[in-house]
């Protein structure tokens, strides 16, 4: 369960740093099928409850931290993954991205 939680945290960083947050519906929806397929045949329903929130957390949480990476670096002047930044469009950009 720890490895499963340590994945899905690193999932949500990669998606953090590339997509906007409305990623998280189909990262939660991953989440649901994939507690069904590892924990619904074996355990309780207090189980799978708590398993599935502590993945959907580690989800978010991963999101946040990578969120949070991708715009720091737009404080910098190398490329992340690619992207370009202008230091002169950082206000609109970061704005633009979140909204």
């Amino acid at each position: 369960m720890i490895l499963t939680a340590l994945l899905n945290g690193l999932l949500g960083v990669i998606c953090g740093l590339r997509f906007r947050v409305l990623i998280l519906v189909p990262l939660t929806a991953v989440a649901l099928v994939e507690i069904f397929f590892l924990k619904a045949a074996h355990e309780k329903w207090s189980s799978i409850f708590l398993a599935t929130i502590a993945l959907m957390l580690s989800l978010e949480i991963g999101y946040i931290v990578g969120a949070v990476l991708g715009s720091s670096h737009l404080l910098s002047d190398r490329p992340l993954l690619g992207r370009k930044c202008d230091k002169w469009s950082l206000v609109g950009g970061v704005l633009k991205s979140y909204i």
